[in-house]
C-alpha cells in the first residue's frame, strides 16, 4: 500500500492533468485508453491475418503505440514486427499487412474468418 508521500508524487497523473487516468485513494485507474496507443480490437484483427497464415502469435511483435505511416517487417531472428499506423483504420493496414505478409512468402492456411 502506498504511503502518503507516494500518493502525493501521483498527483501529477491525476484526472486533472491526464484524461485517461483517474487517481483514487490510493488507486490507479485508467478510463480510457489515450489516442494512438493500440487497443484489443487492433490486435485481434492483426491476429486475425496472422493467425489466417499460420504464423504463431509468439511470432508476432506488435509495438503498443501506433505510428504513422506503419510498418511490417521481420527482426534478425524472423520474428515479425508491426507498427499499426495512425492514419487510416485498422481494417485498410489489415489488408496491406496480408499482401506484405505473402511478399514475405507466408501463404494463407484457412478463412479469417473461420475459428482457430
Amino acid at each position: 500500500m502506498a504511503g502518503a508521500g507516494e500518493l502525493g508524487e501521483l498527483d501529477q497523473f491525476s484526472s486533472a492533468s491526464a484524461d485517461h487516468i483517474q487517481l483514487l485513494p490510493g488507486v490507479l485507474k485508467m478510463t480510457a485508453m489515450p489516442e494512438g496507443i493500440i487497443t484489443m480490437q487492433d490486435m485481434e484483427t492483426i491476429f486475425q491475418v496472422t493467425d489466417a497464415m499460420g504464423i504463431h502469435r509468439e511470432s508476432v511483435s506488435v509495438e503498443l503505440a501506433k505510428e504513422d505511416p506503419g510498418a511490417i517487417g521481420r527482426d534478425r531472428r524472423g520474428k515479425i514486427e508491426i507498427t499499426i499506423p495512425v492514419s487510416g483504420t485498422v481494417a485498410e493496414f489489415a489488408r496491406r499487412l496480408r499482401t506484405e505478409l505473402e511478399t514475405m512468402g507466408y501463404t494463407q492456411v484457412y478463412d479469417e474468418d473461420e475459428e482457430c
